[in-house]
């Protein structure tokens, strides 16, 4: 079994077999915080315990550069590096 990540608060969950076949999606679980959107680590976590099974997970690696290669604002940036370290918080802490 496997875990797809595409990281940010837009971002989504893939659930994966071992033969390629989907299980199980979702949005990336989000609150809000002030005017910001933050990904919600124990939703996170209790969406992905569901799956104890899965040892590995793929994340979108990110970078600071935006969509076709334009540079993003400070602050849009540090809002997804945190969506990031979330998400690979959230992972280890469940041993993925």
């Amino acid at each position: 079994m496997f875990i797809g990540i595409d990281v940010g608060a837009s971002g989504a969950i893939a659930v994966l077999d071992a033969k390629g076949y989907l299980l199980d999606h979702a949005p990336m679980p989000t609150f809000k915080d002030g005017k910001s959107t933050r990904v919600n680590a124990a939703a996170l976590a209790g969406f992905l315990a569901e799956y104890d099974a899965a040892k590995t997970a793929f994340v979108e690696r990110v970078g600071a550069m935006g969509k076709d290669g334009v540079r993003q604002g400070a602050s849009s940036m540090f809002a997804f590096g945190h969506s990031a370290g979330v998400v690979e918080g959230v992972l280890a802490a469940l041993h993925i």
